[in-house]
């Protein structure tokens, strides 16, 4: 019995060193996959930020192409204004101008028409006055 129990020892004292030894080579191995994940996620990141570096200034660069296609319209807008500003002033001038003759025209014209007015009644006056001579002189 003696040697059974020291059989069933030495078979315990194996089975431990080979749990032992399974254990230590899983540990092993598993700090080789962490440290592998650990590279591998790294080196993921690093890309990453370097994506995401060229993404930013890819970015920069496309909001300063914007801003700087807004102010050549802006400005191309400010001159097209100013044109037409311009050219609405002279318009106005012109009808002004226009106004302006067609004005004295008409005070010519008008001026013209008393004129005529003030001759016929004249004339009229003096037909009158023949008329109302002749006929108390018959």
């Amino acid at each position: 019995m003696a040697d059974d129990i020291m059989a069933l020892d030495e078979r315990l004292a194996r089975l431990e060193m080979t749990v032992a030894t399974g254990f230590s080579e899983l540990g092993a191995r598993i700090e080789n996959v962490e440290r592998g994940l650990r590279a591998e996620m790294h080196a993921i990141e690093g890309g990453l930020r370097d994506e995401m570096r060229t993404m930013d200034g890819g970015l920069r660069d496309e909001i300063c192409s914007v801003e700087s296609r807004l102010r050549v319209l802006i400005e191309a807008s400010r001159d097209e204004q100013r044109l037409t500003a311009e050219a609405f002033g002279a318009t106005l001038k012109r009808i002004d101008a226009r106004l302006e003759q067609m004005h004295q025209e008409h005070r010519q014209a008008q001026g013209d028409h008393a004129r005529a007015i003030q001759d016929h009644e004249r004339r009229i006056t003096v037909l009158e006055r023949r008329r109302g001579e002749r006929r108390s002189g018959s």
